[in-house]
């Protein structure tokens, strides 16, 4: 027998046992002689205890099965979920990351199918759907109905800003022939009202929708993207886009640069920067994928989950982008492939994922099942030339 461990160590023991010093990718084989007879096999072990070593776990699944849904972290740390369950849209329930369990909350006043949500100032949450708006309240478990929108839509985007309103982007029309929905609109928490603040050029599906460090609001997706200032309520375009980016990548960065990625060009991904308007090209991603979720984590990376390729099925594949670097690694695979799903950040730093689908469009299977991403509760051991967390 003939063991080599990737790190320059090597046995001849027919069962070898090897402990690896430092982190790191090692390629690792073994090949075995009996007689004229060989054979052998071979592997890859990552050997770590930080980011790239966290693995999916599944965790308490939710009452409903749920696709297209909203789910917000309240200020205590639960997290709130609605909308998404096709024979029970009004429902909602509570998951308690303490306990792991989930608890129905009160049914919505109006029937609530794939809404967005965001956290307000005072902590309670805006839920959008359609045309309606109603506002859920943690403290008291209850429902107010609110200002609807004047122009009705769907796959849109939402963000609370930074003087308490919220703006809302992109979607298309409910009913056919599913127009775009070019208006952006600001919602006031004084007068409970939508007003429309302008406009944006094409068609824009859950566009990408953040919020800049000097308070601005960027709108990315289709043929560009978009900046909303909040204090003249004007729009102006802050940079052109490559392709048509439909449900695009978009996070800000802890250094203030907007990471951006479509499905188009092969992965291209673009770093803009707000304070000069350069963009910057950054390595390209891996997987061609729609409906996923995107979520910057607290050290910093930001993490691309799940969606649909293009013949529609769902991944069960990550990526994460490191700023340090510009580039893209593959993440750790998610217990259950799913797409349409939502991604929440836990107080503790972990990362949430809650429903989907098995795909996208008819046929598509809906979940109620829950994912975590944790760290490994101890270092990687070995057993017998195998490493596992």
């Amino acid at each position: 027998y003939g063991w080599a461990f990737g790190d320059g160590a090597a046995s001849g023991d027919t069962s070898a046992s090897h402990a690896y010093v430092s982190a790191g990718s090692y390629d690792w084989s073994v090949n075995a002689q009996l007689e004229d007879a060989t054979c052998g096999h071979g592997g890859q072990v990552l050997v770590c205890s930080d980011f790239p070593c966290w693995q999916w776990s599944d965790s308490t699944p939710m009452a409903w099965a749920r696709t297209s849904h909203a789910a917000v972290t309240l200020a205590d740390g639960r997290v709130f979920v609605v909308g998404g369950v096709a024979d029970a849209e009004s429902t909602a329930e509570i998951y308690d990351p303490v306990s792991g369990f989930w608890t129905a909350t009160t049914a919505s006043n109006e029937p609530i199918w794939s809404p967005e949500a965001v956290r307000l100032i005072d902590d309670r949450v805006l839920v959008i759907d359609s045309s309606s708006t109603e506002i859920y309240d943690p403290s008291t478990g209850t429902w107010t109905v609110t200002g609807r929108l004047n122009r009705e839509r769907v796959l849109h985007s939402a963000l609370t800003l930074g003087d308490g309103r919220v703006v809302i982007a992109g979607g298309l029309t409910p009913e056919p022939p599913h127009d775009a929905v070019t208006e952006v609109e600001v919602w006031d928490p004084h007068s409970g009202t939508w007003s429309v603040v302008g406009t944006i050029v094409g068609e824009r599906l859950q566009p990408g929708l953040v919020l800049l460090n000097d308070g601005r609001a960027l709108i990315v997706g289709g043929r560009d993207a978009t900046a909303f200032d909040p204090v003249s309520d004007t729009l102006k375009r802050a940079t052109p886009l490559p392709d048509e980016w439909q449900w695009p990548i978009a996070a800000t960065l802890d250094d203030g640069r907007v990471l951006m990625s479509g499905v188009a060009n092969g992965g291209m991904t673009l770093l803009w920067n707000p304070e000069n308007g350069r963009l910057s090209i950054g390595g390209s991603h891996g997987a061609h994928r729609e409906a996923a979720t995107t979520t910057k984590l607290p050290n910093g990376y930001v993490l691309v989950g799940g969606g649909f390729d293009p013949s529609r099925n769902a991944l069960g594949s990550t990526e994460f982008f490191d700023p340090a670097t510009n580039s893209w690694s593959k993440g750790a695979s998610l217990v259950t492939a799913r797409s349409n799903h939502t991604a929440t950040l836990l107080r503790t730093g972990q990362l949430m994922l809650t429903g989907g689908a098995s795909g996208y469009g008819g046929g598509s299977e809906t979940y109620d099942d829950v994912e975590i991403l944790v760290q490994p509760t101890s270092p990687p051991r070995n057993i017998g030339g195998r490493t596992s967390p």
